[in-house]
């Protein structure tokens, strides 16, 4: 999943490889992203590593799609990069408001459920 949160930053998380399709203990994973131009052309590509399940992706252009894929790392080796999934830059001055937010208790245990939607806002 991918949530452009500024003109200049990407947040991306993923869930981890089902245990079957694991060839080993993964170490990391890698995040690869390219910005897409005009007819699919890309200018350059890059990778960044991360233990964690999520990263934030910063110093973006603005109002520039994306194509985002990760793959988990191993000892024995890196695996194949998931299905690319694209994202637009927000342009500057554009701002995500947060409407519709709601909270309510899911259990007993003070579990709450927290919803919200989000609209562009030029």
């Amino acid at each position: 999943m991918a949530t452009v949160i500024s003109p200049t930053e990407i947040q991306v998380n993923w869930t981890d490889v089902l245990e079957i399709d694991q060839n080993g203990i993964i170490t990391d994973y890698e995040v690869m992203y390219e910005p897409l131009m005009r007819f699919g052309n890309t200018l350059n590509i890059t990778i960044v590593n991360t233990t964690n399940m999520y990263i934030t992706l910063d110093g973006l252009q603005e109002f520039v799609n994306y194509n985002i894929s990760v793959r988990a790392r191993t000892s024995v080796g890196p695996g194949p990069f998931s299905v690319g999934i694209m994202r637009r830059t927000l342009e500057d001055g554009e701002l995500l408001v947060v409407k519709d937010y709601g909270v309510s208790p899911c259990s007993m245990l003070l579990v709450y459920n927290i919803s919200w939607s989000m609209r562009l806002h030029l």
